[in-house]
């Protein structure tokens, strides 16, 4: 009975009377509160927006330089992208997605209006792409696709089969030395101080720079594993 009442006073509903068996369960529905996550109510639409104005933005860009090769994007990019996306979420957003979710109370928020959607900006240039009609529509493209199916035994052994010859046959891209870091990194860092910088930037810069020769002298002390594997094969023969 108590710990019912202490519930509806966090969850600021009016508490009943009298409390049965299973009174948590009914609880839940009669108040809506089945189903409710802050994630479903407005940060998962404010990441994908956020993601996708990347995507528009690197696909715009390519077009107007004439690289159509890069309007295409690896699993790395598309990790970095969301990694990116999730920096620009509004910590206000998440905040009043827990208040509508039932997590906070009227009091511990000042409104539950999604402040993303007074903050969110269009990629620019959107309205030049053709065949599409709303940018929200863009974001919500892929709402209604099944994620994943239900499998079977046969079919799950089959699927890792499959998986298991396929990185088996992959290649894998090599990683840019040093020196082509490095050169990217000056050829960034020139296009970027032509512009007026703020001292945010210009200190991300210099930490990025000291990140290049620091993990350059990590991986210059650091031997290949393949190297080990061939001493021991000598010592052996």
């Amino acid at each position: 009975m108590e710990k019912a009442q202490e519930i509806s006073k966090k969850l600021n509903v009016e508490c009943d009377a009298s409390f049965s068996s299973g009174w948590l369960n009914k609880f839940k529905l009669r108040h809506s509160i089945t189903g409710k996550t802050p994630l479903d109510l407005g940060v998962i639409k404010s990441l994908k927006q956020h993601y996708r104005k990347l995507l528009v933005k690197t696909a715009i860009a390519s077009l107007d330089h004439g690289d159509s090769k890069n309007m295409k994007i690896d699993v790395l990019q598309a990790m970095n992208f969301i990694m990116m996306a999730w920096q620009n979420v509004l910590q206000k957003t998440i905040k009043n997605c827990f208040a509508l979710g039932g997590f906070l109370t009227p009091a511990d928020v000042n409104s539950i209006e999604n402040a993303e959607s007074d903050h969110f900006v269009l990629p620019e240039n959107w309205s030049n792409l053709s065949d599409v009609t709303a940018f929200e529509e863009f974001v919500q493209c892929d709402s209604e696709l099944v994620t994943c199916s239900l499998l079977t035994i046969d079919e799950i052994i089959t699927n890792e089969e499959t998986s298991s010859e396929e990185e088996d046959n992959c290649t894998e891209k090599p990683l840019p030395s040093f020196q082509q870091a490095l050169t990217g990194f000056n050829t960034m860092q020139e296009y970027l101080i032509s512009s007026d910088l703020n001292d945010k930037v210009k200190m991300a810069l210099s930490t990025v720079h000291n990140e290049l020769f620091s993990v350059d002298s990590k991986n210059a002390l650091q031997p290949k594993i393949t190297k080990y594997i061939l001493k021991m094969l000598n010592e052996y023969e």
